[in-house]
C-alpha cells in the first residue's frame, strides 16, 4: 500500500479513537460479506485471537479537527452497503455506470481528484467534491465470485482464478483495474492515504474487525506502522503468536501477561522479531538460557521488565543477565536467590520486591539502582553492588533493613555523583559521619534513627532541594540553614518541638500532625503560601517571608496575640493578601494593620474579644462563631459588606469603609456605641439592636446620607428625636420601625418624602389619628406598601386606610384584632356612571372589556342587590376619578372579620392577591375583581357563603374551611373559568363522590387537592 507524505495525522491533534472503534466495528457487523470474499481474511486474527491481543494506543479524549471528520465522511461513504442489500445486489451501482445484460458486471466510475501537489485541505475538498458513495464492488453472476476495486475506479475483472493467497489475489484485481484520472495515471490513491490517517488512531483490536469490511480495508489494517507493538493475553497459543509475529517481523514492542508457557512463546516471537527493542514479561517462569538466547537473539533489545516471575530452574536458582544493548532493566516481584547483572549500557536497574540473597553488578554506566523492599539482601550486597556503579545517581534502598550508616557513608564515598537517595524504613540509618555533597533529594521516612543529632549531616548537603522525613518519631529539633531546599515534609513527628527554616528557595512546607511543635520560624523569599493545621501546641510564630501571599493557621489552640506582629506591613509578610485564623482558641486579641490584605477569616475563634483592623484592601471578613466578640474598629477597611449579626455581645463598633454598602448588625443586643462613617452605605439592619439609641442614630444618619434602606425593628430606644435625624436620608425608600413604641409617625411623614415601603408590625402604641395623614397622597407620595400587622389600631382607623389610602399596591393587616367587616361595592345607579367613567379611562389588564355589557350600560347585573352606608358611599363618590392599585391585601387571623365584600371590580381592578386565612369567623365573601388571581381562604371555619366573580383566578385555597355543601363550592366557582388549582383539603363536608362535580364546574382545572382523593 502506498501512502501520501501530505495526508498524515497532525502530531500534536489528540483524537478520541473510541468513536474511530465504534465506526469500524459498525461498519464490520453492518456489511454484508458473501461467496468467497470471506477467504480474504483467513490469514487475519480470528475473533479468538482477537481476545489475546490488547490495545496499544491510549484513549484520547479532545475533539477531532474538521480535516479528521472530514476523511471519516468520505470512508464511510466509501463503504456504505447497498439499501437493496442480497447477494445478487451487494452495492447499488451509480446511476449512469450500469452495465446491463446477462453474465454483465455492475461497476462503478469515478473520477479520481488531482492529487499530487496539492495541499491537505485541497484534497479534502476534491474528496468532497467527489461524494463517492460506496465502495466499487463488480459482482460475477455466473461463477457467484466478486472483486474488489478501489473507489473511483472503473473495474473489469473476468478472472475466475482462485488461487488461495488472498494478497495475491489482491494484486491481481489492482493489475487489472483501470485509473481514470483525466489523462493522468498515479499511483497514489485519497482513499489509501485517508485510510492510513484514520486506521492510525486505532487499537489493535479495532484494526481487526475493521480488517473484516472489505480487501482494501484488510490491506491498510496489515501495515507495519499499526504493529509496532504486540501484546499477547492468557488465551494466546503457540501458533497464534508465531502468525502473528511472522506477519509483522518489524514489531518493535512485545509483551505477554499471565501467558501459560510463557519462556516457549518468547522465543518463539523473538525468532521472528529481529528488531525488537522492548519486551515485557508480567507471570511465568524463565531459566538462564532464555536470558542467553535474549542476548544474541534481539540485538537491538534495550528495554526488559520482568515481573512477578520464577527466575532459574529447579536445581538452580542463579540467572545471569548479559546484554552489551540494554539500557532499562527491570525485574520486579521475582523470585530468585542470586542475581548477576552484566550490562555495559545498562543505565536503570531496578530489583524492587525481588526475594533475592545477593546480587552481583558490573554496570559501568548505570545511573538508577532500585533495591527497594529487598529483605532479604544483605548489608554487605548492597554496598558491594553500589561500590561497582561510580556513576550511579539515584538510590532506592528503602526498607532494606540490613543497611547501616557505614553501608551509606561507604556507598556515597564510592558515589561521588549521588543525587536521590531514598533509604526511608532503615532503622539503623542515622547518617553519623555521612557526607552527600551533592545530593538533591533526599527521603527518610519512619527511620527511627533520625534524630536532631542527624540534622548536622543534612546541614554539609549543600545542593539538597528536597527533604522528606515523614513520621519520623525520635526527631525533636529541625534547624537547616541550605540555600537550594525548596521543599521538605515533616508529617507525623509527634516529638518535634522545633522547626528553623533559612532557606531562601523553599516553596513547600508540609508540617501536619506534629502535635508537639511549639516554635516554628520560616525564612525564605520564594514561599507564597503556608498552611498549618492542627499544630494545637504552636504558641510562637515568626515569618520571614517577603512573597509570602497565603496564610492558614486551623485549629492552632496555643497561638498568642503575637501573631498580630508578624501580619502587619511592619511584620515578614509585607505581601499577605489572604489569612485564615480559625478555630485559634487561644486568641483573644487581634490588631495590625496591612495594605495588601484581601481575605480574612476568623471563624470559630471562639474566645476572640478585640478586633482592631486597617486594612484598607480588605474585601471579605468572615467572623462565624466569634461569639465573645466585644470591641470591632474596622477603620479604614474596603469591606463592601460586613455581618455582625452573629456576634451578639459586641458592645463598642467602628467602621470606616468608603466602599462599604451594606451593614448587618441583626441580634447585636449589647451595642451601645456605633461609629458608622461610610458614605456609600446604601443598607443598614439594626434590628434586635436593644441598646441603640436616638444618639447612634442621629450619628448614622449624618456620616452615611446614602442609606436607602433602614431597618430598626424591635430597637426600643429609638424615638422621636432620632427619627427627626432621618431628613439626612434624602434616598430613604424602605424603613421599618416594627415593634417600637412610637406614638405618632409626623416625623416620618416630614422627614422621608421618598419613602416606598413602610413598616410598623406591632406597634401598640400606635395612635388612630397618625395615620390620617396617608389618607392624603401627598403626605408620602411615593409609598406603595404599608405593614400594619399585630397592632392595636382600631378599625376605624384600618378602614380608612384600605379604603382611602388609593395609592398603596401592597398593604397587610395581619392579626389585627380590631378590624371588623370589608365591604367595598357601588351605591346607587348614580354611582353606577361614574364607574362606567372609570370604565373607559381604566381598563383591565388584559385589554378585556370590563364587567360592563351593553344591554345595561353603567350597570352590572349584582350591583343593585347591595347596600353601603353613606359615609362610604360620600367617600367613594370623592375618590370617583382614582381607582384603587392595590395588588396585594393580606388580612390573615383577623377574628372580627365576618363579611368580605369586593363587589366594585373597576376601582379594585388591580388587585390580584387577597389572603384571607385564618379568619376564624368570617362567614361570607362576596368578591368580583377582573385581576384577582389567587385567593386564600384556609382554616376559615365559619364559611358558609362564598360568592367569586373572578375570571382570572388561578389559586383558591379552602384547606380546613367549613364549607356547608360541594353545591356551594360549584356555585361559587361558575365565575372562575381559569382556575387551575384548588386546595380542599380538610374540607370535613366535601365527599369523594363529590369531586366529580367539582371538576366539571372548572373545565380547566389541573391540581385538585383533597384529603379523600
Amino acid at each position: 500500500m502506498q501512502h501520501m507524505n501530505m495526508v498524515q495525522p497532525q502530531p500534536d491533534v489528540q483524537i478520541d479513537h473510541n468513536v474511530i472503534n465504534r465506526m469500524a466495528m459498525q461498519l464490520a457487523v453492518d456489511f454484508h460479506m458473501e461467496g468467497d470474499f470471506l477467504e480474504h481474511f483467513l490469514d487475519a486474527p480470528s475473533s479468538s485471537q482477537v481476545v489475546g491481543l490488547n490495545a496499544t494506543h491510549e484513549a484520547l479524549t479532545t475533539e477531532m479537527p474538521s480535516w479528521f471528520e472530514s476523511s471519516v465522511e468520505l470512508l464511510l461513504r466509501s463503504v456504505e452497503p447497498s439499501p437493496s442489500g442480497g447477494r445478487t445486489n451487494l452495492l447499488a451501482p451509480a446511476e449512469g455506470h450500469v452495465s446491463s445484460g446477462p453474465g454483465s458486471h455492475i461497476s462503478l466510475i469515478h473520477k479520481r481528484p488531482k492529487v499530487l501537489g496539492s495541499s491537505m485541505n485541497d484534497q479534502i475538498a476534491s474528496s468532497k467534491v467527489c461524494h463517492p458513495p460506496s465502495l466499487g464492488f463488480a459482482y460475477n453472476t455466473a461463477n457467484q465470485s466478486s472483486a474488489i476495486a478501489s473507489p473511483q475506479l472503473s473495474v473489469q475483472d473476468n478472472s475466475t482464478d482462485q488461487q488461495d493467497n488472498s494478497s495475491d489475489r489482491m494484486r491481481q484485481d489492482n493489475s487489472n483495474s483501470e485509473v481514470a484520472l483525466g489523462g493522468e495515471s498515479s499511483s497514489m490513491y485519497v482513499i489509501e492515504d485517508l485510510l492510513h490517517t484514520v486506521f492510525s488512531f486505532l487499537d489493535q483490536r479495532s484494526l481487526c474487525q475493521a480488517a473484516r469490511v472489505c480487501r482494501q480495508w484488510y490491506a491498510a489494517s496489515k501495515h507495519e506502522d499499526f504493529w509496532k507493538s504486540l501484546h499477547f493475553g492468557n488465551q494466546i497459543t503457540q501458533d497464534q503468536v508465531a502468525s502473528v509475529c511472522r506477519r509483522f517481523p518489524r514489531a518493535m514492542e512485545l509483551s505477554f501477561k499471565c501467558v501459560q508457557g510463557v519462556e516457549d512463546l518468547a522465543r518463539q516471537a523473538v525468532h521472528s522479531l529481529r528488531h525488537l527493542e522492548k519486551l515485557v514479561i508480567n507471570k511465568g517462569s524463565l531459566s538462564e538460557s532464555f536470558f542467553n538466547m535474549l542476548a544474541s537473539g534481539c540485538p537491538h533489545l534495550h528495554f526488559l521488565s520482568i515481573h512477578d516471575v520464577i527466575l532459574g530452574t529447579l536445581t538452580s536458582q542463579d540467572v545471569l543477565i548479559c546484554h552489551r544493548n540494554l539500557v532499562v532493566l527491570e525485574v520486579t516481584n521475582c523470585r530468585v536467590m542470586r542475581i548477576g547483572v552484566r550490562c555495559t549500557k545498562l543505565e536503570q536497574l531496578s530489583l524492587s520486591h525481588t526475594n533475592m540473597a545477593s546480587v552481583t553488578l558490573n554496570c559501568q554506566k548505570l545511573l538508577s539502582l532500585d533495591f527497594s523492599s529487598c529483605m532479604k539482601l544483605s548489608d554487605t550486597g548492597v554496598r558491594l553492588s553500589a561500590s561497582h556503579c561510580r556513576g550511579l545517581m539515584a538510590l532506592n534502598i528503602s526498607q532494606c533493613s540490613y543497611i547501616s550508616d557505614e553501608t551509606l557513608r561507604d556507598i556515597c564515598m564510592e558515589c561521588p555523583q549521588l543525587q536521590v537517595l531514598d533509604a526511608s524504613l532503615c532503622p539503623n540509618i542515622s547518617l553519623q559521619g555521612v557526607r552527600m555533597p551533592v545530593l538533591k533529594k533526599l527521603k527518610l521516612n519512619h527511620c527511627e534513627g533520625i534524630t536532631s543529632s542527624s540534622m548536622g549531616a543534612l546541614s554539609q548537603c549543600a545542593m539538597l532541594e528536597a527533604i522528606t522525613l515523614d513520621a519520623c518519631v525520635l526527631l525533636t529539633s529541625v534547624i537547616l540553614n541550605l540555600k537550594w531546599l525548596e521543599r521538605i515534609s515533616l508529617a507525623d513527628c509527634y516529638k518535634l518541638v522545633e522547626l528553623t527554616l533559612q532557606c531562601p528557595a523553599l516553596v513547600d512546607i508540609k508540617v501536619t500532625d506534629c502535635t508537639a511543635l511549639m516554635r516554628l520560624d520560616i525564612s525564605s523569599e520564594s514561599l507564597k503560601s503556608l498552611s498549618l493545621e492542627k499544630q494545637s501546641s504552636l504558641a510562637t510564630l515568626t515569618l520571614d517571608c517577603p512573597n509570602l501571599l497565603v496564610l492558614s493557621l486551623v485549629e492552632c489552640d496555643s497561638l498568642t496575640n503575637s501573631i498580630s506582629e508578624v501580619l502587619s506591613d511592619q511584620g515578614g509578610c509585607p505581601k499577605l493578601n489572604s489569612l485564615t485564623l480559625e478555630s485559634c482558641e487561644s486568641l483573644t486579641t487581634l490588631c495590625f494593620t496591612s495594605t495588601t490584605l484581601q481575605k480574612l477569616s476568623l471563624t470559630g475563634c471562639q474566645n476572640l474579644v478585640r478586633i482592631e483592623l486597617a486594612c484598607v484592601n480588605l474585601q471579605c471578613f468572615v467572623l462565624d462563631g466569634c461569639c465573645q466578640l466585644t470591641h470591632v474598629t474596622l477603620a479604614p477597611v474596603g469591606l463592601q459588606s460586613l455581618n455582625l449579626g452573629i456576634c451578639p455581645h459586641v458592645t463598642d463598633l467602628k467602621i470606616e469603609g468608603s466602599a462599604m454598602v451594606s451593614v448587618d448588625l441583626r441580634g447585636c443586643g449589647d451595642l451601645s456605641k456605633a461609629n458608622i462613617i461610610c458614605p456609600q452605605l446604601s443598607s443598614l439592619d439594626a434590628s434586635y439592636c436593644s441598646s441603640l439609641d436616638d444618639k447612634c442614630l442621629e450619628t448614622a444618619t449624618a456620616a452615611c446620607p446614602s442609606i436607602q434602606s433602614l431597618i430598626l425593628a424591635c430597637c426600643p430606644l429609638v424615638g422621636p428625636d432620632g427619627l427627626v435625624s432621618l431628613k439626612k436620608l434624602s434616598n430613604l425608600i424602605i424603613l421599618d420601625l416594627s415593634y417600637t413604641f412610637l406614638t405618632d409617625l409626623d416625623p416620618i411623614f416630614e422627614s422621608c418624602k421618598r419613602l416606598k415601603v413602610l413598616r410598623l408590625l406591632a406597634c401598640k402604641y400606635l395612635k388612630d389619628s397618625a395615620l390620617d395623614a396617608l389618607q392624603s397622597d401627598e403626605t408620602l407620595p411615593e409609598l406603595k406598601e404599608l405593614d400594619l400587622s399585630y397592632g392595636e389600631l382600631s378599625h376605624r382607623a384600618l378602614e380608612g386606610v384600605l379604603g382611602n389610602c388609593t395609592y398603596l399596591t401592597h398593604v397587610e393587616v395581619n392579626g389585627c384584632a380590631n378590624l371588623g367587616d370589608l365591604v367595598w361595592e357601588i351605591e346607587s345607579l348614580e354611582s353606577t356612571h361614574n364607574m362606567h367613567d372609570w370604565q373607559c379611562e381604566f381598563q383591565p389588564l388584559d385589554g378585556s372589556a370590563g364587567i360592563f355589557n351593553d344591554a345595561s350600560p353603567g350597570c352590572s347585573s349584582f350591583h343593585s342587590s347591595f347596600a353601603v352606608p353613606a359615609r362610604v358611599s360620600k367617600t367613594w363618590k370623592r375618590k370617583a376619578a382614582f381607582p384603587h392599585l392595590l395588588q396585594q391585601l393580606n388580612c390573615v387571623g383577623c377574628p372580627n372579620m365576618r363579611r368580605v365584600k369586593i363587589l366594585d371590580a373597576v376601582a379594585f381592578q388591580h388587585l390580584s392577591y387577597l389572603n384571607l386565612s385564618l379568619s376564624c369567623n368570617l362567614k361570607e365573601v362576596s368578591i368580583h375583581c377582573l385581576s384577582l388571581s389567587n385567593l386564600n381562604l384556609s382554616q376559615c371555619t365559619a364559611l358558609e357563603c362564598l360568592q367569586i366573580n373572578c375570571p382570572r383566578l388561578i389559586s383558591l385555597s379552602l384547606q380546613g374551611s367549613n364549607v356547608t355543601t360541594v353545591e356551594l363550592v360549584e356555585g361559587a366557582l361558575q365565575g372562575c373559568t381559569s382556575l387551575e388549582t384548588l386546595d380542599i383539603r380538610n374540607c370535613s363536608k366535601i365527599f369523594a363522590e363529590d369531586l366529580k362535580d367539582v371538576r366539571a364546574a372548572c373545565p380547566r382545572l389541573r391540581r385538585l387537592l383533597s384529603s379523600t382523593s
